[in-house]
């Protein structure tokens, strides 16, 4: 393998030795965050309003935890600065205590995130971001979510110029503050004979 994204992993012998260029990218959490996988999602999710960490998931204008159809986890509010402050040294020390735990013979050399959409509207007709009781503008609410994903990222490359940040449906824009972009089930589906994504479409995105 010249590229490996684990989930999880306990030991891998010697694995620079056989190719010392390889990529090894530590999966970490950015835009979704499960209650059970960190204590911070957790704390989030028990916030009541009035808490700074009520405002970490989006929700809807009645105060209701909105949940991704299919994956039935919450979207962090990035948009909130208190949030992605929040977030921002939450992968900042997660890599960097990462790379600390593990011998020479295991380094991680960049970080994969899940999820890097470009827009958030998708999430539910009613997204309230600000808790202010009304349902956003999507048009609004997309580009606020586009330039906080983009300024969270840019974060994490400053505290870590070196390491290769990757992430799955990235958006184009993107493309100038990440190194690459999973596309994890377009090809799949053109196969199955979707009509979601047309050949041009996934190709033009891939160049």
């Amino acid at each position: 393998f010249d590229l490996l994204i684990p989930y999880s992993f306990s030991e891998t012998e010697n694995i620079f030795s056989k190719n010392p260029d390889i990529e090894i990218l530590h999966t970490q959490f950015a835009t979704k965050g499960r209650k059970e996988a960190d204590p911070l999602f957790n704390d989030w999710w028990q916030s009541q309003k009035g808490e700074p960490g009520y405002a970490c998931f989006f929700r809807d204008s009645k105060g209701s935890i909105l949940l991704a159809d299919d994956w039935n986890h919450p979207m962090v509010n990035l948009i909130n600065d208190y949030c992605l402050e929040l977030m921002v040294k939450n992968n900042i020390d997660d890599f960097a205590e990462v790379n600390k735990q593990n011998s020479s013979n295991l380094r991680f050399t960049g970080i994969y995130w899940d999820l890097l959409f470009g827009k958030i509207s998708w999430l539910g007709e009613d997204v309230d971001s600000n808790l202010d009781g009304q349902p956003d503008d999507p048009v609004e609410l997309n580009q606020q979510y586009k330039d906080s994903v983009t300024k969270f990222i840019n974060e994490i490359h400053n505290q870590f110029p070196e390491a290769v940040l990757m992430g799955n449906e990235a958006d184009l824009e993107y493309a100038q503050v990440i190194n690459g972009r999973l596309f994890e089930w377009q090809l799949q589906n053109l196969l199955d004979g979707s009509d979601l994504y047309s050949w041009k479409v996934i190709i033009d995105d891939y160049r």
